[in-house]
């Protein structure tokens, strides 16, 4: 296994993952840029389709990735949303702060689906 992958692996573990963060490139001025990380790992659902069908396909937990595709796709989500109250801006612009609760959904999600199969 890769040793990112590992280290992603041995994080998620700690405190069954509820103290798992990920780490965000910022500006100088101090502005989160989560699009780099949420792209990556749109990039995996994208690159293994398969392994992520169920979840969309019976829409019971597809949720869990929404603050990951607003932090992915943000040039989408802002003409989306252009025109709206800026209550609707920012709660969108502090969407990666539920990246890592969707995350540990995500995981819990995929065990129990895993184990029932």
């Amino acid at each position: 296994m890769d040793r990112r992958l590992w280290a992603y692996a041995m994080d998620l573990q700690i405190g069954q993952g509820r103290r798992w963060r990920p780490i965000y490139m910022r500006t100088d001025d101090g502005t989160v840029l989560a699009q780099p990380r949420a792209a990556g790992f749109m990039l995996a659902v994208k690159r293994w389709p398969g392994a992520w069908r169920p979840m969309f396909e019976h829409d019971d937990h597809v949720g869990l990735m929404l603050p990951i595709i607003a932090c992915s796709e943000a040039e989408e989500v802002e003409k989306l949303i252009a025109g709206r109250p800026q209550e609707v801006r920012y709660h969108v612009g502090r969407a990666y702060h539920h990246i890592p609760e969707a995350v540990c959904g995500i995981r819990d999600y995929c065990r129990h689906h895993q184990t029932s199969d």
